[in-house]
């Protein structure tokens, strides 16, 4: 559990351990990379199918619950996303999660906003310009914030405004001097961690164990 004494480095070492856990965990890293790839293949979202293709392995390796797939693609190529993209247009994002007309599988007259895939779907494309939103991130953050005050006031609701999202993100990367890691890397460090404080129980024991270690060796830090 974080609290006000765990120190900057200590913070910082938590983190560079969790982008390392990634990295090294095939369940982890796998996913990442065959997204990645096929990205590197089909760069371009003005193909039906090729869009189709990344938005069924995005949705389905990362969980994003975008319920309708083949109309979200339908509704990505309409979009027109790739100027956005290439000149670090961060309303793409809005471009994504709404007006796509899906609404909720409980019969809800209402859209979804599928937030955290839109920027994950941006993020594979652009690792360089946009960070990932994820509930784990976002409640890491917030927790961080009120631990350590690395940024201005802020509630869990403000992240979904994805401008102030990617500020927090750089101001905590700052905080933490670990912004040469890049956006990628430091997504992972966060969900990985967040995925740690919020819901150790679906994680693989070894993992877990590494970083409870590493959370034991920081409050032997901190006696000493």
């Amino acid at each position: 559990m974080l609290n006000t004494k765990t120190s900057v480095s200590q913070i910082r070492h938590r983190l560079q351990l969790c982008s390392h856990l990634f990295d090294t965990t095939e369940s982890f890293d796998l996913p990442a990379r065959m997204i990645a790839g096929v990205v590197k293949r089909c760069p371009k979202n003005d193909s039906f199918e090729g869009v189709y293709e990344k938005t069924v392995l995005i949705n389905t390796l990362y969980s994003t619950v975008v319920y309708d797939t083949l109309n979200m693609a339908k509704h990505i190529v309409s979009r027109n996303i790739d100027l956005k993209l290439m000149s670090a247009d961060l309303s793409v994002i809005g471009d994504m999660r709404a007006g796509h007309g899906i609404g909720s599988n409980r019969g809800l007259n209402k859209e979804i906003d599928f937030y955290s895939f839109s920027t994950k779907y941006a993020a594979f494309h652009r690792p360089d310009i946009f960070p990932m939103f994820d509930d784990y991130v976002m409640r890491l953050l917030s927790r961080f914030n009120k631990s350590h005050q690395f940024t201005g006031k802020f509630s869990q609701r403000e992240l979904r405004d994805y401008v102030h999202f990617k500020k927090t993100v750089d101001d905590f990367s700052g905080f933490v001097r670990m912004e040469s890691l890049g956006y990628e890397k430091f997504d992972h460090a966060l969900w990985l961690f967040g995925k740690y404080e919020f819901n150790p129980f679906t994680l693989d024991k070894t993992i877990k164990e590494r970083i409870e270690q590493s959370r034991q060796e920081m409050s032997g830090e901190q006696a000493c």
